[in-house]
């Protein structure tokens, strides 16, 4: 069958940044605040030298910042172009050895489907040959003995965060990050964990609602603090810094991803759009009230931005996933659906979709 789509009527198009308050998060970094925090704790142990080197980096950011004026364009709003919803197509439901499948996390890369959830943990499906018809290649609970050290639990190492880096894949959890070597796609393995121990240990550096790789360093979100870490020497990770949100906590992050390089963060009842400077921390940022995101999913093509309106914050605009052209900025297509978590083929055919923690959904996107 078909799922439904929305009638042209009802389908209200908007400028994604019609409805925003601009603002400068980075504009401040440089100054002396009372709210930033150093992760750099032993400082006062090491020579000077020592100190300079390792704060190096850092220096060269804050300067950069200082540097910087509100002379910049602003964040650009990108062109409307309406169009009808795109018929999606239900190809397939795809189930962990025939039983209930719950998925937390999703992305595709080479032709390859890597998901993490129960009771598979961790896994990977072919789909190069035959989007329709996933083939797995791996799942960690099948081979769990060689595939992490003890002490790794889906939920606290995987259920919050899955990207891909080169031959690296980042899981992160409730207790932190999870990093596998994928150089050997039939059997990945844990390489390193952070932090380091058994399932007890937890940092809060390390627990993100969303984490986003560019340009050599990772950008963790919580919702106190945003983390900057070098991720240039995978499989090792460094802290940089952490920054606060004008010395506020927010709610509530639930992914993020990177275009042309903005980072856009689904924070639920809104999105935020942020600028990343040639010194790779933020310049300045956008806030869209008008769409209420709860995922994102970048593909080479196009931005996918869920939007699921809450009933105590009024909104015009229908659920769903609302479709950009990266290239343009402007609004291309709408998909009538509300997925608990999705992910887009790279070619932009399919969508995979968790709808109801039971199975994977399969539909081939009719683009008209």
């Amino acid at each position: 069958m078909h799922l439904n789509r929305q009638e042209e009527n009802q389908t209200k198009k908007t400028n994604l940044f019609s409805d925003h308050k601009a603002g400068r998060l980075g504009a401040k970094l440089a100054e002396p605040r009372s709210d930033r925090h150093s992760i750099w704790e032993n400082d006062m142990r090491k020579a000077p030298w020592e100190i300079l080197q390792a704060h190096f980096l850092t220096i060269l950011l804050l300067a950069s910042l200082v540097r910087c004026t509100d002379r910049r364009q602003p964040i650009p709003s990108p062109a409307i172009a309406p169009k009808e919803p795109q018929s999606l197509v239900p190809a397939a439901e795809v189930q962990f050895r025939g039983d209930a499948t719950q998925i937390f996390q999703m992305a595709v890369r080479d032709g390859l489907l890597h998901v993490t959830g129960k009771p598979l943990f961790y896994a990977i499906w072919d789909i190069s040959a035959d989007p329709e018809n996933p083939s797995q290649i791996f799942s960690a609970v099948d081979e769990f003995d060689n595939f992490a050290p003890s002490g790794w639990v889906v939920d606290r190492h995987a259920s919050q965060v899955l990207t891909l880096a080169g031959k690296f894949a980042i899981l992160g959890g409730t207790a932190g990050l999870s990093i596998l070597d994928l150089t050997s796609i039939n059997h990945p393995k844990e390489v390193r964990r952070y932090p380091a121990g058994q399932t007890t240990v937890r940092d809060d550096a390390y627990v993100y609602s969303g984490f986003v790789m560019a340009g050599g360093m990772g950008y963790g979100f919580r919702n106190d603090f945003i983390y900057y870490l070098d991720t240039s020497r995978l499989p090792e990770l460094r802290l940089m810094a952490r920054d606060s949100y004008e010395g506020k906590s927010i709610c509530c992050i639930r992914n993020a991803a990177e275009s042309n390089g903005m980072l856009y963060v689904a924070l639920q009842t809104k999105l935020w759009v942020l600028r990343m400077g040639n010194d790779g921390r933020f310049s300045d940022s956008l806030e869209v009230a008008s769409i209420q995101a709860v995922r994102i999913v970048s593909t080479g093509r196009f931005l996918y931005i869920q939007h699921s309106p809450t009933p105590s914050i009024p909104n015009p605009l229908p659920a769903g996933i609302y479709v950009f052209d990266k290239a343009t900025g402007a609004e291309v297509a709408y998909l009538n659906t509300s997925p608990l978590v999705f992910t887009i083929s790279e070619n932009d055919s399919h969508i995979y979709e968790n709808l109801d923690n039971q199975s994977v959904r399969v539909s081939r996107i009719t683009w008209q």
